[in-house]
């Protein structure tokens, strides 16, 4: 089986950034557009890559949106 304790530091990052930089966006909204902007870059289906790869680009997603500095000072305090 695979380790469960992975998901806490992923779904925290996640929320996190949800969170601070687009909370008017439903979840439902925040994943599809993700998952087009996934699909657009690296030509994948959202099933294969492992948690850490998805945390990887979906701070480059919201990069997009916020803005390099900003998310890497947020992360940067937040232990991100």
């Amino acid at each position: 089986m695979r380790k469960p304790e992975r998901l806490y530091a992923f779904y925290d990052t996640m929320r996190s950034l949800h969170a601070h930089f687009i909370p008017d966006w439903r979840f439902g909204q925040l994943m599809s557009n993700f998952w087009g902007w996934y699909w657009g870059k690296t030509k994948k289906d959202m099933f294969f890559p492992e948690e850490d790869e998805t945390l990887e680009y979906f701070v480059k997603y919201i990069k997009t949106i916020a803005g390099d500095a900003a998310v890497d000072q947020y992360l940067g305090e937040h232990d991100g």
